[in-house]
């Protein structure tokens, strides 16, 4: 059964009978706005007719003024001449006087206001300067017409105003100035030509209110000070205005109000409102009568209509009920076709909506079903931050037990930055549409999280507008994001600080080999052996710096072996106790069962030094440096970087300084960036230890807070099996005997080649020099003797040191080859070495160095198999 609607239904007669009166009642409400109207335009004409009375005194006003400007410039003209002689500016200014009708006196003063002469002789007791006259005032510091304002004259004893204009000569310097008096009854003179009504009132104020002029009651009001009392202003132009309100005499009027700034009066112009509203309400009654009598037709007209239409109507209100009702109904022959053909429409009408409502039902289900199962976070909420609708797979994101326990909450306190929820609103209300939108938001225990959020604006059946968002987890593609970023900007960094070290290498060569050969050449009582040896000693600190730079570029040094990080700490303890202060406590705690690790040991040993001489800095009042070592065959989240191996060695150094925040733990792995004061640190020690740790294929990780000391974790991937460990050479070490043989070098740097060439033919050896690899593999085919060893560099223009390696492996297969070079990048220089790191020599070097590695790789080659040896090189 459907529902009844409570109270008693009205029938269609009452609704007829309402359309009637609401088809009569636009007609009537016509009648009563054209009844307002014709009130509000005769108040209208009421105060456009005061506004035209005012703007008609206002220019007669200004016609006043321009006429008796224009009369007192062309008298100034005459009296030009006269200043000097004040008789005959008196004479003349008499003449003036009695062919000027509207001024009672004039008088001519000086540059400094001193009265030169006057038409009309003054008092004894009468002002000799008129210097403090605002009128003179204005006139000598302008130049121009002045209106003074009125004043009680001294000649006349009534009110006057006084009219000036300056008197300059041709260069336009101001010699004087003309003043007149007029009085302020014959400037009431011209109200009388102005077309006034029986109660219209004229008043003309200056700048300080006082009453210039009055069409009513003037004696009393001329001269006096105008009251302030008036009602609120409309304004209706520049300097107009109206408004509506008694008189000072308590007459109803409309008033207009206009300004004359040109001489700051202020013209008041009222018409009586009695004149205007009698006939306006007169019209007004006619029109509101007319409307009731509207009303009275339209009210017949309803009650005849409902009663010719109601029969057919009845029969169309059963027909309908019956079908809402759901029970077998028909529609009667003898009803109008037009009930019939509602009637069947209707019935169509309710079978398509019970359709409409299991399509409905189903569309719901399938809706519930893909939000409790789908794989993203999906919810619905309003713009003020409250949750509609959450999916199971949000509330598991955010770390609450079920949907339920989320909308609890809101929306707003997910996010980490409430201006990220003010983004998200203003964006979706400008939009529409939500695509990759990336912020921050907080689980329920606290822990951030990045989300992307993607879509739209949607308006509920309410009225309401919401959003439907699907939320993402991205934290962990972030992470790797910045990782990868990292990554990319410090293997720039690495090859752009190689490719430097690389030349700086050729030339602390040259300067590591001069001073070495100077200083064995010299006596030891020469005065100068001190400076040559401190030339020697920036160049082996200038050594050091380049090995730190070169860090960035080697992915694996050619000196690398297996090296137990246990024995390395072990044989660093000395050392380590003399560069930490006596507050400084050093602890280590050894796990034995780390295993070897293949790497170059004296870049480990870098990485231990800069690592401890960070954490001593970072505690200046003591504390504790923690060395650990432990081994994992899990390893951490960056293990799919690495090489595969049995597992991974995690190398940790603690303290307990002062610890560092957020921003400074983002960048401290950048190269050239130091937290410490300028020159205090070059701000290549931590970078170092990332570029080395990462060369072979591990990872360096910190956990800092301020306040709590600093935790780096450096994760070296174990060996694999199948290397073995490489005995280590010492280079510094001099070789006993005298070298014999032929030496092809080649480099491209002509100093290097020198100090090579020197080197070499003091030990004995015939030298052959090719300035870069295409002269060395010609020297090397032209060549009629044998060469016992060629010394080429890696990095050669055209024609490297490799492709050097690969002729003479054709050509003269039983001739080692060393490489030497400050730089190795990407070089496929591991195929010529294959474990023995004595065949690469890198830059700088000494003499001693270069000698001993050119003996030791000649004593090898007269060794039986020495030949099969090298050809397996």
């Amino acid at each position: 059964m459907r529902p009844r609607p409570e109270g008693k239904p009205k029938s269609i007669r009452t609704y007829l009978a309402a359309l009637a009166l609401v088809a009569a009642l636009p007609l009537a409400l016509l009648q009563v706005r054209t009844g307002l109207d014709t009130y509000r335009l005769a108040l209208a004409h009421g105060s456009l007719s005061a506004q035209s009375l005012a703007e008609a005194t206002g220019a007669a006003a200004l016609q006043f003024l321009s006429v008796s400007q224009g009369v007192l410039t062309g008298a100034a003209g005459e009296l030009q001449g006269m200043l000097v002689d004040p008789a005959s500016c008196q004479g003349a200014l008499r003449a003036l006087n009695g062919s000027i009708p509207f001024v009672v006196n004039l008088v001519v003063a000086g540059p400094d206001g001193t009265i030169l002469c006057s038409a009309v002789p003054p008092p004894d007791d009468a002002v000799r300067s008129v210097a403090g006259r605002d009128w003179f005032q204005h006139v000598a510091s302008t130049r121009d017409f002045s209106v003074g304002a009125p004043v009680i004259g001294s000649i006349t004893g009534t009110w006057v105003m006084a009219l000036a204009v300056p008197i300059v000569d041709a260069e336009g310097n101001f010699l004087g100035a003309l003043g007149s008096s007029v009085p302020l009854n014959r400037f009431q003179e011209f109200l009388t030509g102005a077309r006034l009504g029986p109660e219209d009132l004229i008043t003309i104020a200056d700048a300080n209110r006082v009453v210039l002029a009055r069409s009513r009651d003037p004696e009393r009001w001329v001269g006096s000070l105008l009251p302030t009392e008036m009602n609120p202003e409309n304004r209706v132009g520049p300097d107009r205005a109206t408004t509506a309100g008694d008189d000072f005499e308590g007459i109803e009027r409309f008033w207009a109000k206009l300004s004359l700034p040109s001489v700051g009066w202020t013209v008041f112009a009222g018409i009586p409102m009695d004149r205007i509203r009698p006939p306006a309400r007169r019209a007004a009654l006619q029109r509101a009568l007319f409307s009731v009598l509207i009303v009275l037709l339209a009210a017949l007209l309803a009650w005849l209509i409902q009663r010719w239409i109601s029969g057919s109507v009845r029969t169309l209100v059963d027909s309908t009920r019956a079908a809402a009702d759901g029970v077998p109904w028909s529609i009667p022959r003898r009803a109008p076709a037009e009930i019939r053909a509602l009637a069947e429409h209707f019935s169509q009408t309710l079978d398509a909506r019970n359709r409409a409502e299991a399509a409905e039902r189903r569309a719901k289900d399938r809706y519930r079903s893909i939000l409790d199962n789908a794989v993203f976070g999906i919810y619905l909420s309003t713009p003020d931050g409250r949750f509609l609708e959450v999916n199971p797979a949000l509330a598991s994101m955010l770390g609450y037990r079920d949907p339920e326990e989320l909308l609890q909450g809101g929306v707003v306190g997910l996010y980490r930055c409430p201006e990220d929820r003010e983004r998200f609103v203003r964006r979706y209300m400008e939009t529409e549409v939500i695509d990759d939108l990336e912020v921050e938001w907080v689980r329920r225990d606290g822990t951030p999280i990045t989300v992307r959020l993607n879509g739209k604006r949607i308006a509920l059946s309410e009225g309401e507008v919401a959003f439907e968002v699907m939320a993402e987890d991205i934290t962990a593609e972030k992470a790797l994001e910045v990782e990868l970023r990292h990554t990319q900007k410090m293997e720039a960094v690495g090859r752009l600080a190689g490719g430097v070290a690389h030349d700086f290498n050729n030339i602390l060569t040259v300067i590591a080999g001069n001073t070495h050969l100077l200083l064995g050449e010299m006596p030891s009582d020469d005065p100068y052996r001190a400076e040559i040896a401190e030339i020697s000693e920036a160049a082996a600190r200038a050594e050091a710096l380049t090995r730190q730079l070169l860090a960035f570029s080697r992915k694996e040094a050619p000196s690398a072996r297996l090296v137990d990080i246990n024995e390395l700490l072990g044989g660093l303890e000395r050392i380590l106790a003399r560069l930490m202060r006596e507050d400084i406590l050093v602890r280590t705690v050894l796990d034995t069962s780390v295993q070897p690790v293949f790497a170059d040991p004296s870049q480990l040993e870098q990485v231990v030094m800069n690592l401890a001489v960070n954490a001593r800095d970072a505690m200046p009042d003591g504390g504790i440096l923690t060395m650990e070592t432990r081994w994992s065959t899990s390893g951490p989240i960056w293990e799919r970087r690495a090489i595969a191996g049995a597992g991974w060695v995690c190398l940790s150094v603690r303290d307990t300084g002062v610890g560092m925040d957020r921003a400074t733990r983002d960048r401290i792995f950048e190269p050239f960036f130091t937290s410490k004061r300028k020159g205090e640190g070059t701000g290549l020690g931590l970078a170092t230890v990332y570029a080395i740790v990462e060369a072979v294929g591990g990872h360096v990780s910190v956990d800092s807070t301020p306040g709590a000391g600093s935790r780096f974790d450096v994760w070296l991937p174990a060996a694999p099996s199948d290397v073995e460990a490489s005995p280590h050479r010492d280079d510094d070490a001099e070789a006993p005997w005298v070298g014999a043989g032929t030496i092809l070098v080649a480099e491209d740097e002509a100093p290097v080649r020198r100090i090579v060439q020197r080197v070499l033919e003091h030990a004995g050896y015939q030298v052959l020099l090719a300035g870069d690899g295409a002269e060395a593999i010609w020297i090397s085919d032209h060549h009629e003797g044998s060469i016992d060893l060629v010394i080429t560099d890696l990095v050669m223009p055209a024609v490297k040191g490799t492709e050097v390696a690969q002729h003479l492996e054709r050509t003269r297969e039983d001739t080692p080859v060393l490489f030497m070079s400050g730089y190795v990048d990407d070089l496929p220089v591991d195929h010529w070495i294959q474990g023995r790191p004595e065949l690469f020599l890198p830059k700088p070097f000494t003499p001693s160095q270069l000698k001993s590695r050119v003996q030791a790789l000649l004593r090898q080659r007269i060794q039986p198999g020495s030949a099969a040896m090298h050809r397996a090189i």
